[in-house]
Parts: C-alpha cells; sequence; structure tokens
C-alpha cells in the first residue's frame, strides 16, 4: 500500500459503514467494537490450494459455524446453506489459514511414509537446519520436526507459530512427504473469526453509521509477504458500496461515566485513540453513557477510495513515512485492534495502522474531511455540564501518523479537551505517553484523587497498559506513602456524584492511613478498578 521503502512504515484507514437505521447496528454505545467478518485473501487461498495439489472446484460440506448468507450478495454459496460449497469458497470464507488446530500435526505425523518415523532420532543428530532439511525432502528430518512439535504440546505449537508467521501452507511444505486428504486438512483448521476494532464514532454524529479506526497489518514471514486478514482487506481490497457483513461488539466494562460532569483522563497511542475519538465527540455532542446497541446485520462500505499524501500538521488518517501514499479506507485496536489471540481483537494481530480516506461519504465534507473541531461558539469553559477531558496521545512523528491531528488540535485550541501529546520519533529522546503522564502528575492526582476522574487506558498491552499502570502507581504512591494520606479517593464537597464513587472506593480500600506508598498504591489502583474507575481495552500485538 505504500511506495516508501521503510519496513517499519505503518498504514492507518479510517472506514465508515452505512448500516441503516432499521438494522439497529446504530445504536451502539461508545466503547463498543466493530466486529468484522473479512476473507482470507485470494492469494493465501490459492497458495494453500496449490500445495494441497487441487484445482479448488472440489466441493465440500459448508462448515456448521458459517454464517447464512445473502442470496445476492456477491460470491455467496452456490448451493443452499448446510449442503456444499467449492474448497476454495470454503477456505476463502469459512477457515483460519494462520494458525491450525493440533490435530494437523498429529494428521502429518500419521500420514509420513512407511519407515521415516523411525528416522527420526538419528535425523537430529545430522548436520544442517532440521526444518531445511525437511522442507527439501528428508523423510527423517520431517518425522524429527514433528516429533519436537508433538512432544513440546501446546507451548511449542505456539511458538512455532508465534515466532514466525507462518501459514498452514507453510507447514504443509515443511513435511512434503507427509500427504493428507483434503478432510483431513479442512478437519484441522479452525473457524475463521471476526475481527474487533473499536468503533471510533458516536452515535450521534450520524443515523445508521458507523466509524472504525484500522491499522493495517502487513509483515514478512519465512520470506513471504504477509498481511492481517481483516485489515488488509478493509485498506486494500473494499471499495465503495461494497458490501460487508458486520456486527457490534458490546464492551460494558469500557463506558463513560453516568455524570457527563466527571472528569475522564484518557491514554491511547495509535489506534488506542479510536475509542477516545467516540468517547470525546459523544461528550460534546450531548450523548449519555446508556446508548443502547444490538447484534447481526450486513452492510455497506460508504464513501470512496482515495489516495493520500502525509498531512503536515496531522488529519483522520495517517500517511506512511516519507510522505508517500497509499489507497485504502479504513481495525488491532482492537480493539483490535490488533488483537487478543488469534487476531480477535480490535487492531492488533492479524489486523493492525493505515493512510488514505473515505471520500465522498453522505453528509462528509470534501475530500473526505471528517474533522469536527469544535462546537461552534464553544470554546474554553463554555461546555456546560461536560467534566474535564485530558486525552495522552502518542505516534511517532505529527507529520507522519498524528491520527485525527486536526480534530486533536482545534478540540484542545478551544478548551474542549486537555492535551498531551507525546511524538517520539521528533527529538532525540524518544518520548512516550508514560513520560507525559509522568510530567502532569499532580495534575492527574488532583482529577482522581479530588475530583473522582475515571481513568482510561486503550492501546498495546504487551509494553505500553504496563508502562502506563507503572506511572500510575508511582504517582498513586509518592502521593499515599505521607502521614494521614489515606487509600480512599476523595472529592470535592461540590461533586456529590464523584464523592458517592469516591465512597465506594474508600470501602474497597479502607481508610486508614498507610506509610507503604507501593501497597498503597496497589490497593488504591484495585479500588479505582472496583468502582469502574480504572478501565482499560488493550490486545496483544
Amino acid at each position: 500500500p505504500s511506495s516508501s521503502s521503510n519496513k517499519n512504515d505503518k498504514v492507518t484507514v479510517r472506514v465508515e459503514v452505512d448500516v441503516g437505521i432499521a438494522s439497529g447496528l446504530g445504536n451502539y454505545t461508545p466503547g463498543d467494537a466493530l466486529g468484522i467478518y473479512a476473507p482470507n485473501s485470494t492469494e493465501v487461498v490459492e497458495e494453500l490450494l496449490g500445495v494441497m495439489g487441487v484445482d479448488g472446484k472440489e466441493p465440500v460440506p459448508v462448515p456448521s459455524w458459517h454464517y447464512t448468507e445473502d442470496p445476492d450478495e456477491e460470491g455467496a454459496a452456490g448451493s443452499p446453506q448446510g449442503t456444499t460449497m467449492p474448497v476454495r469458497e470454503a477456505l476463502h470464507k469459512c477457515y483460519d489459514l494462520r494458525v491450525p488446530k493440533a490435530e494437523l500435526f498429529h494428521a502429518l505425523w500419521a500420514a509420513l511414509p512407511e519407515g521415516a518415523q523411525q528416522k527420526a532420532e538419528g535425523a537430529g543428530q545430522g548436520s544442517g537446519n532440521l526444518e531445511a532439511r525437511a522442507s527439501s525432502g528428508d523423510e527423517g528430518a520431517q518425522a524429527a520436526v514433528l516429533a519436537q512439535l508433538l512432544a513440546g504440546g501446546a507451548a511449542a505449537l505456539d511458538t512455532y507459530f508465534d515466532y514466525t508467521g507462518r501459514h498452514v501452507s507453510d507447514v504443509l511444505r515443511t513435511f512434503p512427504s507427509a500427504r493428507i486428504s483434503l478432510s483431513q486438512l479442512l478437519g484441522a483448521l479452525r473457524a475463521l473469526q471476526p475481527r474487533l476494532y473499536s468503533i471510533s464514532s458516536s452515535p450521534l454524529e450520524g443515523a445508521g453509521r458507523v466509524q472504525a479506526t484500522i491499522a493495517e497489518v502487513r509483515y514478512e514471514a519465512l520470506g513471504k509477504p504477509r498481511a492481517g486478514v481483516a485489515s488488509a482487506h478493509v485498506s486494500s481490497c473494499l471499495k465503495p458500496g461494497d458490501r460487508v457483513r458486520v456486527y457490534i461488539h458490546k464492551n460494558p466494562d469500557f463506558r463513560l461515566p453516568q455524570d457527563p460532569s466527571t472528569p475522564i483522563i484518557m491514554v491511547g497511542p495509535g489506534t488506542g485513540l479510536a475509542p477516545f475519538r467516540a468517547f470525546i465527540l459523544h461528550r460534546l455532542l450531548g450523548g449519555s453513557a446508556d446508548d443502547s446497541s444490538t447484534d447481526g446485520g450486513e452492510s455497506h462500505v460508504s464513501g470512496s477510495n482515495a489516495s493520500s499524501a502525509a498531512l503536515s500538521g496531522g488529519s483522520d488518517t495517517s500517511s506512511s513515512a516519507n510522505g508517500s501514499t497509499a489507497n485504502g479506507i479504513n481495525g488491532n485496536s482492537a480493539h483490535t485492534g490488533g488483537a487478543p489471540a488469534n487476531g480477535h481483537a480490535h487492531h492488533g494481530a492479524n489486523g493492525s495502522t493505515a493512510n488514505g480516506v473515505v471520500n465522498g461519504v453522505a453528509s462528509v465534507a470534501a475530500n473526505g474531511s471528517r474533522d469536527h473541531g469544535a462546537p461552534s461558539g464553544q470554546g474554553n469553559g463554555q461546555y456546560k455540564g461536560v467534566g474535564q477531558m485530558v486525552l495522552f496521545f502518542g505516534c511517532r512523528r505529527r507529520d507522519q501518523d498524528y491520527l485525527y491531528g486536526r480534530d486533536l488540535d482545534a478540540w484542545a485550541a478551544s478548551g474542549a479537551i486537555t492535551l498531551f501529546n507525546a511524538f517520539s520519533r521528533e527529538q532525540d529522546a524518544k518520548v512516550y505517553v508514560q513520560d507525559r503522564l509522568r510530567a502532569q502528575a499532580d495534575l492527574v492526582w488532583d482529577l482522581i484523587h479530588e475530583q473522582g476522574a475515571h481513568f482510561y487506558v486503550c492501546g498495546d498491552a504487551s509494553s505500553m497498559a504496563g508502562a502506563v499502570e507503572k506511572e500510575l502507581l508511582a504517582i498513586f504512591a509518592a502521593r499515599l506513602a505521607a502521614p494521614g494520606t489515606t487509600t480512599a479517593a476523595t472529592t470535592t464537597p461540590s461533586k456529590k456524584a464523584a464523592k458517592k464513587k469516591a465512597a465506594a472506593a474508600a470501602k474497597q480500600a479502607g481508610e486508614a492511613a498507610c506509610f507503604d506508598g507501593a501497597a498503597a498504591a496497589q490497593r488504591y489502583l484495585e479500588g479505582l478498578s472496583t468502582s469502574g474507575r480504572y478501565q482499560r481495552d488493550v490486545w496483544y500485538t
């Protein structure tokens, strides 16, 4: 998608889906995720068919988990639901072609030629890379690799896939002497799962429309280019007017406070910004925290595909490094997404960053601009009834991947939000959101302890979320170590709603003065979490 040669370039896109008013899918709640059912790419399917030596026309049973297709949908199964479909179509729509079940390795072991299993022990003593020898046809090496994987159990198989990014086709190529049937292969494949992406819009923006901000995943594995299933499908394959199967995934543990006057602190680097854009817009548009959502339904992608260069000062979509262009309409996240294991994520695993804009969408400004800025006439202190909204956002450079930069800058200038950016590559020493959090320790403590603020984190769970929590605990510890400081949140007398929440937190954490700051900080954080004032929406990439 990018003309740049920098392998570290990222691509992030935004997609707006027209779900229609009648479907009920537009009645989501900020904090929810958009589930996208994306097919495997044609390249990946054809690669597997080639390794198996089949032409793709062979009929196979329609899996029980396959959704009921719209007969008018392009590419719909040619036979009634529950009977058969061509294996090419089944692999395209129904099966995970990335990580199979352990049964595949048992089937390959059983399918080795007679006598090969007995050669396993001796093959391990040979020279050269064992897997390379296996791929070249050495039966003993094939048996040795399979024996090691089976003996290592789930942990060995996880490592086998996680650290190499290999696909099912790569597995079959490693064991060319083990010939399994088509039915054996399908029986060892997992169901293709939908990918989840944090919704980055408010239901008050436009009836029947849902937006997601999706980071595209592209990587190289075993010398071959690979891509995330849903993120690449959305950014590179969908065109305006195409149909896409989606649903709303409710996320009740990631919600705005009931009282819109309650302050909120949001930490969301990269596509972790997505739900916070929804939070901010929803509050500025006068929404409550109680909107309902429903599941199911098929929708149309709205808008037209456009090519976008890097935009100075930021925009609602990011460009790749060096100002290169990319096409796409915009998921981890996810929420992810990328994503919890097996790509079931918002922006992360098997689905992750991008440039491109949705252009010409109904009710969208020229060139696809969706920047809202501050509502007219509502600057600096004029947002009546809306509590302070503090956002810590991070990316590499403001001229490269400053997502929704025009929105954020306009909101900050108007007083709608308090914004702290961490542009990690704009100076010699890298700066991250946790560094900005540390620098604003007094503000964070005052908002949480004195004003009853809610604290939110969205993004990568492997490093960022832990680093942010560590800084948060340090802020608490430094202030709870003093004699007479309680381990429960307090609040100002005028904030009745916040005071009730603080009282609940006090009951959880206890009112005893504590001189051990670290222990007190941990109890304080646990109290915030129990009372719903510390919420995280994170995923592993």
